[in-house]
């Protein structure tokens, strides 16, 4: 991803609609300095996620196979008759909508550093079932607590009702992706 470290001047963004005089040089500034923020807070995630140890892609993973299975526990402990399904590779490829070779890559690292098993499933044995482990989890109770302070901290100029306000907004601005590929 390429950082975005200044947003242009309005009159520098005018200038260049000449070329598009129907856009709205507010929206185009808005965007612009959406990209920016996203490439500021990705590169201190990043730097954040670097001092712990660990990427941001093999976060995610931990969290969703953490999320897991305490809906595992939950159900056992609620005497559920349908427990959740084990997670496989595809699944967490799906909720992290990245490739199956990235999650296969990220899942050998965890697996080499003792942070998730692997196991056949029973069903088919061409599918694998991934859980996370005992030390992986006392990591993310280690973890968490600064992440989680960390990440509040980044919101705190925010209200809560600002912050509720950008979460609508950012979901707007969501559900007008696919404009941006249409042909």
């Amino acid at each position: 991803m390429l950082l975005i470290k200044n947003v242009p001047e309005r009159e520098a963004i005018e200038s260049f609609l000449k070329y598009s005089p129907e856009s709205e040089p507010i929206a185009i500034e808005a965007m612009i300095t959406m990209l920016h923020v996203t490439s500021e807070v990705f590169s201190a995630l990043d730097t954040h996620f670097s001092q712990n140890n660990i990427t941001q892609g093999r976060f995610h993973v931990l969290m969703l196979l953490a999320r897991a299975k305490e809906e595992n526990e939950e159900a056992r402990k609620n005497k559920l008759k349908n427990l959740p399904p084990p997670i496989t590779p595809a699944d967490i490829a799906d909720m992290l909508n990245v490739t199956r070779a990235t999650i296969t890559g990220l899942l050998d690292k965890l697996e080499a550093d003792k942070l998730i098993l692997r196991k056949a499933s029973k069903k088919d044995r061409r599918k694998q079932n991934i859980s996370i482990t005992e030390k992986a989890s006392k990591y993310l109770k280690k973890f968490l607590p600064e992440h989680f302070k960390r990440v509040g901290s980044l919101m705190s100029k925010l209200s809560n009702k600002e912050c509720s306000t950008l979460v609508k907004l950012l979901e707007k601005v969501k559900e007008s992706i696919p404009t941006v590929t249409e042909q």
